[in-house]
């Protein structure tokens, strides 16, 4: 194998490889010790001889030039990070609204999911519900025995005598039509997964309602992230679940789930019951959209896109 000549030319050190020469790096074979050898020779300055032909020569200068012609200029990196920038500040608040909506969908799902079987295993081990408050006589009776049941199987971390402790109030899930049987005193719980709920049951035999073709005892209103936390508002961290003999319904399901309560009762703020229904369109839907849609009377539910929010067009995108 041929060496290196390393003479001295001016005041700059050439280095030769000759014809065919190709200084050894380290013990390599095949493709991967031409490999080595190239860059070798790259970072000494000079390159071997190709197919018989002349030696390269690099100079300390032209390497340089060369680590010149691939370095960014200042100028060039600013602009490269503005862009990022620029592009991040668009990007990163829709992502995280999307992440929180999504993970408010599943909570609330969870929770759904939860009560529904708390009831059906309270009603398996006491019989049915409407047998359940035969000896009550009010409805703090009828609300303290259905808690008590219920949260026999749920997973409580903190049960709550003044349910202040663990929700705002009860007003605010969606008890507006339950004026007289609102109150502090209603019993609500903390829940592991830091979700507060409050019950009331206002009638211990159960009253028809026509659209949703079965008798409703009670309600339950939940906070999915606790008294302390988000906007605790309905539709967007607090929702409304109405009690049934057969399980636990989703406010706005069942014969309420048409475009005119939609409207009135889930894309529009003029009701008092403003976004109730929206429990069922989570559900039902696993979005939120109709935060992003129009608020107002008379275009409620319209995206900015223009599509209109109903039982058919579940989506804005």
């Amino acid at each position: 194998m041929k060496k290196f000549k390393m003479p001295q030319t001016g005041s700059q050190t050439v280095f030769h490889v000759g014809g065919g020469g190709k200084p050894r790096c380290d013990k390599a074979f095949g493709l991967l010790r031409h490999l080595k050898t190239f860059i070798c020779n790259l970072f000494k300055g000079g390159l071997p001889a190709v197919n018989g032909g002349e030696s390269r020569q690099f100079t300390h200068n032209s390497s340089l030039s060369i680590v010149h012609s691939l370095a960014f200029t200042l100028a060039e990196t600013l602009i490269v990070m503005g862009i990022i920038g620029v592009v991040a500040a668009l990007t990163i608040p829709n992502v995280n609204k999307n992440t929180g909506r999504a993970e408010a969908v599943a909570k609330v799902k969870k929770i759904y999911a939860e009560l529904n079987e708390a009831h059906n295993r309270a009603t398996a081990v006491y019989g049915p519900l409407k047998t359940w408050f035969v000896n009550d006589n009010n409805y703090e009776q009828y609300s303290k025995r259905y808690f008590d049941r219920l949260t026999e199987f749920l997973k409580v971390s903190k049960n709550c005598r003044d349910n202040s402790d663990c929700i705002i109030d009860c007003f605010a899930v969606g008890f507006n039509n339950n004026l007289e049987t609102c109150s502090g005193d209603n019993p609500a719980a903390l829940l592991n997964n830091n979700v507060s709920f409050v019950i009331i049951i206002d009638n211990k035999t159960g009253y028809y309602i026509e659209w949703i073709k079965k008798p409703i005892f009670g309600h339950i209103g939940i906070d999915i992230d606790g008294p302390n936390q988000g906007k605790n508002m309905l539709g967007i961290d607090r929702f409304h679940f109405m009690i049934t003999a057969d399980g636990i319904l989703p406010s706005g399901s069942a014969g309420a789930w048409n475009d005119e309560d939609l409207k009135e009762y889930c894309f529009t703020q003029i009701s008092v019951d403003a976004k109730i229904d929206c429990t069922a369109w989570v559900i039902n839907t696993g979005n939120m959209d109709y935060l992003d849609a129009s608020h107002e009377e008379s275009t409620a539910g319209k995206c900015k896109n223009g599509k209109q929010l109903s039982t058919t067009i579940s989506s804005c995108k």
